[in-house]
């Protein structure tokens, strides 16, 4: 073998190499966003045991429904955020065609409605299966739970913020409040 023709061999071996990685890095990061999910839904539902007091047999009925609906909701919202992709690409092209931008607008318009009856339905099965003061929690705790989960996912990313060189760091949204 010629020197040129080993450099090429080593090249594409080096270049399989490297892709082979960079593809089973993307695997275990989406893997890694799959498994967070369902971690969080399963913390919520754990929880949601907990705030409701829910019996075995309310929780044999609820767990299943609501895991499937989070599926769908999900699902849409993969949707939803793709067609969102669209119209932001639709809005910086050079022509900006009516009928296309009308399109887009209207299967968001869809979506957004699908997700809303997703959620009526959860809202409607998991209040035919509760006893009022059941009902009462119910409508509490989810606001209440996605509002921790926002406060720690702030607090997390302002930690890791602060890990960073200065010149990396992001500028805040809102100047800070002046205190007190």
């Amino acid at each position: 073998m010629t020197i040129s023709k080993k450099r090429i061999v080593a090249l594409s071996a080096a270049f399989l190499l490297i892709s082979g990685t960079a593809l089973s890095a993307a695997a275990q990061a989406q893997r890694a966003r799959r498994d967070t999910r369902e971690n969080i839904t399963t913390l919520m539902l754990l929880r949601m045991t907990q705030a409701l007091d829910l019996t075995e047999e309310q929780t044999a009925r609820i767990y299943p429904e609501i895991t499937r609906i989070e599926k769908e909701k999900l699902n849409v919202n993969r949707r939803l955020v793709k067609k969102m992709s669209d119209l932001r690409f639709l809005l910086r092209g050079e022509e900006r065609k009516t009928a296309e931008l009308q399109e887009a607008m209207d299967e968001i318009r869809a979506l957004r409605i699908q997700v809303k009856n997703l959620e009526a339905e959860l809202e409607t099965f998991i209040m035919n299966n509760l006893d009022i003061e059941q009902q009462a929690r119910f409508m509490l705790f989810f606001q209440d739970f996605y509002r921790q989960m926002r406060n720690k996912l702030n607090e997390l990313r302002r930690r890791q913020q602060d890990r960073r060189a200065p010149a990396q760091r992001r500028l805040p949204l809102r100047p800070p409040a002046p205190p007190a």
